[in-house]
């Protein structure tokens, strides 16, 4: 089985990013990937776009090198409550957002339930949402409710390729955990580069690896199909 899309790059809009809109559709399209998302980092982060960049993205074309655009972004989870740092009507604009924490922009003393309540927070959202590298142990949570959650209002868990390499050291093994509880669950995943560079654009193999570790089934894998991908993003 191989991804047919991937739907975590960030182009040269995220300033620690290197690549454009364009590279990577050329890129994708070389790779044989069928559609890509674009998902540049909400403005809290230090060198992410301003808003109105988000807005903005309905000028790029639905299809670039034969591959389909979708318009996303990283947002960042800001606080306990699940808000987070793009308003509702640039959200609206959007294809999809992918829900992440960051450390530097929530506060450093937050415990374990308070990054709970933040996730369980976001799947509140009226939007198709990704939670994004939920893996990370430096960002403890309970994984119990929130792939409950995740399961009941059609959410995404995303298998995040870079975690597993040198990004976020011990993903690896807290993923083994979530992909296992979210296989007795019943929750659809979704693997994801999350790209910095066009080359990695499709690259999934760590993820691959983790997977098939966790004896995960294959067709809740939401990237697999063209058919489940359609139905989430409701293309």
């Amino acid at each position: 089985m191989k991804i047919l899309g991937d739907f975590h790059l960030h182009t040269v809009a995220s300033q620690h990013a290197y690549s454009t809109v364009t590279e990577y559709a050329a890129y994708a399209s070389q790779k044989q990937l069928k559609i890509i998302g674009i998902s540049d980092h909400g403005p809290a982060m230090v060198d992410a776009p301003h808003e109105y960049y988000f807005q903005n993205l309905r000028i790029l074309p639905r299809t670039m090198s034969g591959v389909t655009l979708l318009r996303g972004a990283e947002l960042n989870i800001i606080d306990d409550a699940g808000a987070v740092d793009l308003k509702s009507h640039v959200l609206e604009q959007l294809d999809y957002m992918i829900a992440s924490y960051h450390a530097g922009i929530i506060p450093h003393n937050y415990t374990k339930e308070q990054h709970t309540d933040g996730f369980l927070g976001v799947l509140d959202l009226p939007y198709r949402v990704i939670l994004g590298h939920c893996d990370n142990p430096k960002i403890p949570v309970h994984f119990e409710p929130i792939l409950e959650k995740a399961k009941k209002v059609g959410a995404l868990i995303e298998v995040n390729n870079a975690s597993y390499g040198y990004i976020r050291p011990g993903s690896y093994e807290v993923g083994l955990e979530v992909l296992r509880l979210a296989k007795a669950i019943g929750n659809d995943i979704i693997l994801n580069s999350d790209a910095h560079y066009h080359e990695d654009v499709g690259n999934v193999d760590r993820c691959m690896g983790l997977v098939k570790e966790a004896g995960f089934p294959a067709d809740r894998i939401v990237n697999f199909s063209m058919e489940k991908i359609q139905a989430f993003f409701r293309l």
